[in-house]
């Protein structure tokens, strides 16, 4: 840019003339600062002082970053150097927060003062040490030409820092394996974020710009927007912290007794804020309905009772499932006995093996996975990092439940995901299998979660699979016994996913005497933040068709109507729902069909009405607006056109 401004070259004073007009020039190193600066080149000093006085009188005027950048790329015709060139902006974006000089501890600097404080307490610091010294006791001792300067004072004065220092030097070399960028952000606040999101978003819009002028497809939208890339960061951020806090052991480990459990303390109030900040947005909003002038509901309200509705419809899913199988299992055990009174026992075994057994598999990743366990020997391999860990589960299962399928393993049931202690993630399932296939389902998923020692080896050949990688419990039948309900296993896991009031709402918290209920509370709402952080689905359905969940909610609020529905399919599958008959809900709206095929026809009864629209980006998406039988094709349920508009609260009250 400073090729087009006009340079006004001012001759400089001579030597002569500055030693006539100073006096007494100081002590020697002020002396030979003031003759360094004196004995520049008259042409560098005119050009800087020339530049300094056209930057005075001649400003220059604002102009359009995007439109610069995209000049620049008109310049560039190879591919790769548009890519490189690309890279070099974006690199820019972060040069302030990548330093490629060798400063220990550069990386600490840069992590939340909780941690820090935390860090150096651990290391045997006080609260209160100055980074600056921490730095400066590792540098090498001076050599003493002369007499003790005041900086080798200095350094005198700090080597009770050293050992502290070396530590630290420690804790920066670990975290070498977070995320650089996400790790130097983790103290940016949102408006710092956004400024950088803006920054990255004119690298992209130069981008768009020379790929719509050469015929290009341009940018997606998504890429361009600050609000996205600054989502993006988040996203970013919040799987970096997960992994640095285990790295440094803020969670977990031996003292979790009294220590941080799923997330560490400055996560956790993170998460917490972000839940106070919504609470306090929706505190001064009202949904209102064009239709009903008087009605205005707290959107605090709302978004409790959506809370509780999607506690009870896990609840009513699972007790659904539950009396499903009941009814299937007495089905045949009555049919059983009638064959063994006509003498048919072959017919009669067979039968009850078609029964369906819970079993309740746990899978825990190996040790490589966890971070800072709380018993046996750290082997975490600092590589891996907390998103790799879920995505490793996830494959294990997938793997799993694929071999089930090609071998014939008929399941369903539940599958939750919970963080151990230091934020490792594990699952919990419930699995109905049929009584034959049992053994051969125990062998697939413990195959994926292979035995460690020669011990457990054992034990699982004998169909005992207890191990510290797949644990599995077969439900046992003690009917006319006290025993415990399949259901209550998976919805200790269902309502620690959900139920998180004691920790966001502290008045709930006081009120409450009981100390199991609290502490319940507070390591429930620990897990949800740690879901929040690591955005994990904990709960989900498994072996059902695609669409059950939606199929549920669409026809539950169907129930909210007002009006007589006119398809009698859904008025059947209203009344069970009305009347909390939860399987033959699930059974009418298609939760146990299977996928057959027969011809290229699907053997589905409910069949989804999808339209396409355009999302805020313009890409064309399908959308689900209601369901249709797929047996006589009318409409059973259909979403209506909305009717509420959320408002604040003060205009409302005025109107």
């Amino acid at each position: 840019m400073s090729g087009s401004v006009k340079y006004t070259w001012i001759k400089p004073p001579s030597l002569k003339e500055l030693l006539e007009n100073v006096g007494y020039l100081g002590k020697g190193h002020v002396r030979d600062g003031f003759l360094k600066e004196a004995l520049r080149p008259e042409i560098e000093r005119g050009d800087e002082l020339a530049e300094k006085i056209n930057r005075q009188n001649f400003p220059l005027q604002p102009v359009n970053e995007a439109e610069l950048l995209a000049a620049e790329f008109a310049a560039l015709e190879d591919e790769q150097d548009l890519e490189e060139f690309e890279q070099d902006l974006r690199d820019a974006v972060f040069r302030g927060f990548q330093s490629d000089n060798d400063e220990p501890l550069q990386r600490f600097r840069a992590l939340p003062e909780p941690w820090r404080t935390q860090i150096i307490r651990r290391g045997g610091g006080a609260t209160k040490v100055p980074l600056e010294d921490l730095v400066f006791s590792l540098a090498p001792e001076p050599e003493r030409k002369s007499a003790v300067s005041r900086k080798h004072d200095r350094w005198v004065s700090v080597q009770a820092l050293r050992p502290l220092a070396e530590y630290l030097v420690y804790v920066d070399e670990q975290l070498a394996y977070v995320d650089p960028v996400a790790c130097h952000l983790f103290s940016s606040s949102d408006d710092e974020l956004l400024a950088i999101a803006e920054r990255v978003a004119q690298c992209a819009q130069a981008r768009h710009i020379h790929s719509i002028e050469n015929g290009g497809a341009g940018v997606h939208g998504r890429e361009r927007s600050p609000q996205a890339i600054r989502r993006a960061l988040r996203r970013r951020i919040s799987a970096a912290v997960v992994h640095a806090s285990g790295l440094l052991k803020l969670v977990g480990g031996e003292e979790t007794k009294n220590g941080a459990k799923y997330v560490d303390h400055w996560t956790r109030d993170r998460w917490r804020d972000r839940v106070v900040k919504t609470e306090n947005w929706l505190k001064n909003k009202v949904l209102t309905n064009e239709e009903k002038p008087g009605l205005a509901l707290p959107m605090l309200e709302v978004a409790a009772g959506k809370r509780k509705t999607r506690a009870s419809m896990w609840y009513a899913i699972v007790l659904g499932i539950r009396d499903c199988v009941r009814r299937s299992n007495e089905f045949r055990k009555r049919r059983a006995a009638e064959l063994e009174a006509r003498g048919e026992l072959e017919m009669a075994r067979e039968l009850l093996e078609e029964n369906l057994v819970p079993i309740f598999p746990t899978g825990t990743l190996p040790p490589e996975w966890h971070p800072n366990p709380r018993y046996g020997e750290n082997a975490y391999d600092p590589t891996k990092t907390p998103r790799e860990a879920v995505a490793e589960l996830n494959k294990r299962w997938g793997r799993a439940r694929a071999l089930m399928r090609d071998q014939g393993v008929y399941f369903l049931g539940v599958r939750t995901v919970e963080p151990h202690e230091d934020g490792s993630p594990h699952m919990h399932l419930m699995l109905y299998v049929r009584a034959r296939k049992v053994a051969e389902a125990c062998r697939i998923i413990a195959l994926q979660w292979p035995a460690t020692t020669e011990d457990e080896a054992t034990a699982r050949k004998a169909g005992n699979y207890e191990g510290p990688a797949m644990k599995i419990k077969i439900w046992q039948d003690r009917s006319g016994q006290d025993a415990a309900d399949p259901a209550s296993y998976v919805m200790h896991y269902v309502m620690k996913s959900i139920d998180y009031d004691g920790e966001t709402h502290p008045d709930v918290l006081a009120a409450t005497t009981d100390g199991e209920r609290q502490k319940a509370a507070r390591q429930g709402a620990r897990a949800v933040a740690w879901a929040s952080t690591m955005n994990i689905r904990r709960i989900s359905l498994v072996g059902f068709p695609q669409g059950t969940i939606g199929r549920w909610e669409a026809f539950f609020r169907e129930l909210q109507s007002d009006g007589r529905n006119p398809c009698p399919h859904t008025r059947a599958i209203l009344f069970a729902m009305r009347k909390k008959r939860w399987a033959e809900a699930l059974l009418l709206i298609g939760a146990f069909e299977k996928k057959e095929h027969r011809q290229g026809i699907k053997s589905k009864r409910i069949q989804p009405i999808r339209k396409i629209r355009l999302n805020v980006w313009g890409d064309e998406v399908k959308e689900t607006i209601g369901y249709y039988s797929g047996v006589t094709g009318e409409v059973m349920v259909e979403k209506k056109k909305v009717k509420w508009e959320i408002k604040d609260a003060d205009k409302v009250e005025k109107d």
